[in-house]
């Protein structure tokens, strides 16, 4: 039995997967697991939540929450600026 080899038009156009060996050892594997995962993680706002769990607040997009957010920043900042001119 003679097995022949099919020649894909994606295999005509890039070539083989084997001529750098960091992709033929299992990229074509690793890499749509790892965007899924990503995918996953933006879905669940696992980002966020780590900077959250940190100290690091975003501004969330409630118009009044973030004028406060402003607000604290601007009163840190002139108490900041008054306490370095006191010295």
């Amino acid at each position: 039995m003679v097995m022949t080899c099919r020649v894909f038009w994606c295999t005509q156009f890039m070539g083989h997967m084997d001529v750098i060996s960091f992709i033929s050892d299992g990229f074509n594997i690793y890499f749509p697991i790892a965007i899924v995962l990503l995918c996953i993680l933006t879905w669940f706002s696992v980002g966020q939540r780590l900077l959250n769990l940190f100290g690091f607040q975003q501004f969330i997009g409630d118009a009044d929450m973030t004028q406060e957010l402003i607000d604290e920043g601007a009163q840190l900042v002139t108490r900041g600026v008054g306490n370095s001119m006191d010295r």
